[in-house]
């Protein structure tokens, strides 16, 4: 027991020298990271050095992003940076420099990919699949936007209906998978286990992050202009993006006259026009912060 403890010390006293460290180097304004790009573009010493910057000026971002996963099947704090770290290294290196994006916009996918593998693989019970904590986030997702529109908490005809599955499914889905997703005690004992939506400490709160989330914005307007305006306005309401919160399919009905299951398709053929993941990633943090 005392080792632990003393294990335990240790690690916080590394990681609160991490922090000290990462403050040396600041967030990069946009004019700064077009100069390092270009740097980067052409290669050479200046280059590599460029990149290395590139990197210490994102790992600040990392850390937001782990709190999100904090303690998610028991997976170290430290560990989820460490991981995060890997993600934002290779997002460096498959940057496209003629994108007309902020790097963390890009990097952000690579990011929190490597982090859910992390949890996926962590030697907790079972190997979770990928594809079942991607579920397990739109679960989450989607019941707490039920929960602020009703005010309750809702069934589970109401959440199968809300995320395309029928009842039986999704409780064949929570069954199988209790450590994904945890909603009410009518459905899954939510003091368990934490979920992957679950957030420790606010990132948002976060001064480092703030121009992150800036640029963040300032892409999802530029993505959105892909879109018809009817996608756009379906997926600024489901995503929460301008909006006070997320909306259900339902009010998005209501305020364009449209049934539950064209809103669906509309939000299905809206997101199949961004379904890569440099696209993809860009969306991605608001699906799970909003």
């Amino acid at each position: 027991m005392m080792s632990g403890y003393r294990r335990n010390t240790a690690t916080d006293q590394l990681l609160r020298q991490y922090f000290r460290e990462l403050k040396k180097y600041p967030p990069l304004s946009r004019k700064e990271e077009e100069l390092l790009l270009a740097k980067i573009k052409a290669g050479g010493l200046s280059g590599r050095q460029a990149e290395k910057r590139l990197i210490k000026a994102n790992l600040r971002f990392v850390v937001s992003v782990a709190k999100r996963y904090k303690f998610i099947n028991d997976v170290p704090f430290e560990d989820l940076i460490a991981v995060g770290n890997l993600g934002l290294l290779r997002a460096a290196k498959r940057f496209d420099h003629k994108r007309n994006v902020r790097f963390i916009s890009y990097a952000v996918w690579w990011i929190r990919q490597a982090m859910i593998q992390a949890v996926s693989m962590h030697a907790n019970t079972i190997r979770i699949p990928l594809n079942r904590i991607h579920t397990g986030l739109r679960l989450k997702k989607s019941e707490e936007t039920l929960r602020k529109h009703l005010n309750r908490q809702p069934t589970m005809e109401e959440l199968a209906e809300e995320v395309g599955m029928n009842p039986e499914e999704l409780r064949k889905f929570l069954a199988d998978t209790p450590n994904v997703v945890s909603l009410d005690t009518t459905m899954v004992d939510n003091e368990e286990d934490l979920v992957l939506s679950d957030v420790i400490t606010d990132p948002k709160g976060d001064p480092e992050v703030l121009s992150s989330e800036k640029a963040l914005k300032d892409d999802v307007q530029k993505l959105f202009a892909s879109l018809t305006d009817r996608e756009r306005i379906v997926l600024q309401q489901r995503f929460g993006f301008q909006t006070d919160r997320s909306h259900t399919l339902e009010e998005i009905g209501k305020l364009l006259s449209l049934t539950r299951e064209r809103v669906r398709q509309i939000e299905n053929q809206a997101l199949q026009k961004l379904r890569h993941p440099s696209r993809a990633s860009i969306l991605a943090l608001y699906r799970t912060s909003t």
